[in-house]
């Protein structure tokens, strides 16, 4: 079976759930044409719905770890999960921190940070927000150039989550960070 179709039988099973969930990283980055392809699934969910969410990638597929409170370089993950659902490494994160030098971005995922959705044969994938995920490449360094070009996206596109980016604005983040969301804050 292929990547889409392993995704859509994700996205099928975790929407008949009542639980916050969304794609996150790589899928992000091509819904928007940033990114041609994707390696793997990473899927964020809130802390509450974890336990059903890992049930119903467990009737999918086989778990490859679990880790709590993982803390392994700069990521401060509380929950940290990974399964192999037919060949396909899927990722899941509740409560994702990043340490930086003025000290750990703690964003608070929720139904408020999905802002569009993955249309794929009539199902909707959500989406973690494209702002959100600016803020975090741009705390990963080995990822700050894909908050380059979603910088550059948005010089094109603007931005749609201003509020997102406001708010991080009052979270642990380096100055040299909060220059560049005031930038496109003012300017796209």
């Amino acid at each position: 079976m292929n990547k889409i179709n392993i995704l859509k039988k994700i996205g099928k099973t975790l929407n008949s759930l009542d639980i916050t969930w969304a794609l996150s990283s790589s899928l992000v980055l091509k819904k928007y044409n940033l990114a041609d392809d994707f390696n793997d699934i990473d899927i964020m969910v809130l802390k509450k719905d974890l336990p059903q969410l890992d049930k119903a990638l467990l009737n999918l597929g086989d778990v490859l770890s679990k880790s709590d409170n993982k803390i392994e370089g700069i990521y401060h993950t509380k929950h940290f999960y990974r399964y192999n659902v037919e060949g396909i490494d899927v990722e899941v994160m509740a409560d994702l921190d990043i340490q930086n030098d003025n000290g750990i971005y703690k964003p608070e995922f929720s139904l408020n940070k999905i802002e569009n959705f993955m249309l794929i044969d009539n199902l909707k994938l959500p989406l973690v927000a494209l702002e959100q995920w600016f803020i975090f490449y741009y705390l990963i360094p080995q990822k700050k150039y894909k908050a380059k070009l979603i910088k550059e996206y948005f010089k094109k596109n603007k931005s749609k989550r201003k509020d997102l980016l406001k708010e991080a604005l009052t979270k642990e983040i380096p100055d040299e960070l909060k220059k560049e969301i005031n930038d496109i804050i003012k300017n796209y």
